[in-house]
């Protein structure tokens, strides 16, 4: 099937391009023509639940998707999810949990944790993922990958059931998981040329085109400006902290001059962020008919607790979010004038170990604020941020760096992710 589909695109005069007959998965929240769309939610995946024949069968591919399939890559699979996004550890009431191809008996991070999964154990060279507060940066890094979240409005997001135009658009993000910065940055060239979306900007203002000929060159680091805000940066579990603080000395050593950079507006960030997202999700829902058709009903009990406390936020909170959003944007604007890229940990602790009931799963507030802990800064300001490994734990356990840059440095922290990736293998022996 892979041979005649690229036989078919040659037919029609289509260029060989670097992908060309590369599989890679999607998962489940994007559309892919000839597969059911469920977002791993119960009410579609529930043979005997009032909406299981809505589910969407999509007649085109999302705007990811198809940009990949144009450059003669293939979509192999749809991977598993949290239910509807509202997760950061992959496990499904209606699936089972998605297990870390890198630690066996910890979770495979979330929401996007089948991609993370499935480049990991080597199914796919990379997979697409949707990152609206670290779900596609926090599988990544529970499996060792290197994701990548563009720019707020770099990328389109056609193509998603359950996602309301103008509501879920402020904090959702279509990126790529790959298992090394040369197979992101092939996969994210790609999509930020052939899927575009609509940056948050003045109409009559266009964004830089893509440095896509460069994203898989490993960058220099002598000179480059690498702003650490500790009280941040420190607030990890030491199995985390040691292989990141590790990370930033080799950084220094390598040339970088490292600058003490605070972030401010943290907690803020954290409060506007979960109001905005939960309620955009139940905007979703309510726009497809869910809520009026009992669909939360079909829910696994997670994504139920998670819409029901999403319910008491109000437009105003909302409101008072997107005022705080500004003040946000105008200090990350004041803090890469100082610096070329902000770093912290991935996430503040290991992957959660496997939960013992498969069906219920396992409710842990602070395990899952605790992997989520230096997401959210991006998201809400909009900026990119690539992820990727430094070093592991105990046990073998993937320990991850983020970058974060300011607007359009997709190929800054691209280039710094390979730059760290040869400077391992150079000091590993390895080829």
């Amino acid at each position: 099937a892979l041979a005649a589909a690229s036989d078919a695109r040659h037919a029609a005069g289509a260029p060989l391009s670097v992908l060309d007959g590369v599989p890679f998965g999607v998962k489940d929240h994007l559309h892919v023509v000839g597969f059911p769309t469920t977002a791993g939610a119960g009410f579609y995946v529930r043979p005997a639940s009032p909406l299981a024949a809505a589910t969407p069968v999509p007649t085109d591919h999302a705007a990811a998707v198809a940009a990949l399939v144009a450059a003669g890559a293939i979509p192999l699979a749809k991977t598993q999810m949290d239910e509807i996004g509202v997760g950061v550890r992959s496990f499904s009431a209606h699936h089972g949990q998605v297990v870390n191809p890198r630690a066996p008996g910890r979770c495979a991070g979330g929401s996007s944790g089948g991609s993370a999964a499935a480049v990991a154990a080597g199914i796919v060279p990379f997979a697409l993922a949707v990152d609206g507060g670290g779900s596609v940066r926090i599988p990544a890094a529970a499996v060792g990958a290197v994701g990548v979240k563009a720019t707020y409005g770099a990328v389109s997001v056609a193509g998603m059931p359950l996602c309301v135009p103008g509501a879920d658009g402020p904090v959702t993000h279509v990126g790529v998981i790959g298992g090394c910065a040369a197979d992101a940055a092939a996969a994210a060239a790609v999509v930020l040329a052939g899927a575009p979306g609509t940056p948050a900007a003045e109409p009559s203002w266009s964004p830089p085109p893509p440095a896509v000929a460069t994203l898989a060159t490993p960058l220099s680091v002598r000179g480059l400006r690498v702003g650490v805000y500790s009280p941040w940066f420190d607030d990890c579990d030491a199995a985390v902290r040691g292989p990141c603080r590790s990370a930033v000395a080799a950084l220094a050593a390598a040339g970088a001059t490292v600058v003490e950079s605070p972030v401010p507006y943290l907690e803020d960030v954290r409060v506007a962020h979960a109001a905005a997202i939960t309620a955009d999700m139940r905007a979703g829902l309510d726009a497809a008919g869910v809520l009026a058709a009992g669909g939360v009903a079909w829910m696994g009990p997670d994504a139920r607790t998670k819409m029901a406390m999403a319910a008491e936020f109000t437009p105003a909170d909302v409101a008072r979010g997107n005022r705080i959003r500004t003040a946000v944007m105008a200090a990350a604007a004041a803090t890469f004038r100082s610096v070329d890229v902000v770093v912290t940990p991935a996430l503040g602790c290991l992957p959660p170990p496997v939960p013992a009931n498969a069906a219920t799963g396992l409710l842990d507030v602070v395990a899952d604020s605790a992997m989520m802990r230096f997401m959210l800064w991006a998201n809400w300001a909009g900026l990119p941020a690539v992820v990727f490994p430094v070093g592991a734990a105990d046990g073998g356990v993937p320990v991850c760096l983020q970058a974060v840059g300011p607007p359009w440095a997709e190929a800054l922290l691209l280039r710094l992710a390979a730059a760290v990736e040869e400077g391992a293998r150079t000091q590993g022996g390895g080829g």
